[in-house]
């Protein structure tokens, strides 16, 4: 399986700094150091932020230590000291309020979402990933299938299968993109809009052959247009 390579831009250093971390983020990918949420990958790498720490770079030293500093504690599961903090830890809410405006924000604020997914808080959770800044790349479409994730809680399912099908064309990541694309159709059906589900399954079973959703992809098309159209 041959690596996308993420985009690289000349302008600065912090944008050297995000393609690296696109990097490590797809080698996390491949190495299943995944964050799983419902029905969506939604992914951090913790060498990502450790990369941060060991670069002499003053303007992201302090929020680079902040998120590091919490980290275990949002990997114990203890969600609401992760996003408050405690009296020796800035939590990710007050990382992202203090450092906003700044790329690596973008690492606290998918960390944050995932943090109040996971307690339930899912207005709170859609927040932390739509204030990822990233237009692009990897993290941006981690960040539409958080909030797909989150619309799908609510039984949003047409604003779901939207941002997951989105998040799906927005990276070339070989393991996220199927898997945006079969959480759309998931979301399509739930909505009612059987061919449009189909048609999903359809681009599985073409382009993912390899792929877990592209195995099941005939069998889902087989299902899908035995059911009842609206």
């Amino acid at each position: 399986m041959q690596k996308p390579k993420p985009p690289v831009s000349a302008h600065s250093d912090d944008d050297n700094l995000l393609s690296r971390i696109d990097e490590l983020l797809f080698y996390a990918q491949t190495h299943k150091n995944m964050l799983i949420g419902v029905g969506a990958f939604i992914v951090i790498m913790a060498a990502g932020i450790f990369f941060y720490n060991n670069q002499k770079i003053a303007q992201n030293e302090k929020a680079a230590n902040a998120v590091a500093k919490i980290l275990p504690t949002f990997q114990g599961e203890n969600y609401d000291v992760a996003i408050y903090g405690d009296a020796a830890t800035m939590g990710l809410l007050e990382i992202t309020q203090t450092y906003t405006g700044k790329d690596y924000s973008d690492i606290a604020n998918l960390y944050l979402g995932k943090a109040f997914f996971e307690k339930g808080v899912y207005d709170s959770a859609l927040m932390g990933f739509q204030n990822v800044s990233s237009g692009s790349g990897i993290t941006h479409a981690i960040a539409l299938a958080g909030e797909g994730a989150c619309y799908e809680e609510q039984g949003k399912f047409e604003k779901a299968a939207g941002l997951f099908k989105n998040a799906a064309q927005s990276t070339e990541n070989t393991i996220l993109k199927p898997l945006y694309f079969s959480d759309a159709s998931r979301n399509y059906e739930l909505s009612g809009n059987i061919s449009e589900a189909i048609a999903l399954q359809e681009i599985l079973l073409k382009e993912f052959t390899n792929s877990k959703q592209g195995q099941n992809a005939k069998m889902e098309m087989t299902r899908l247009k035995s059911l009842p159209t609206p």
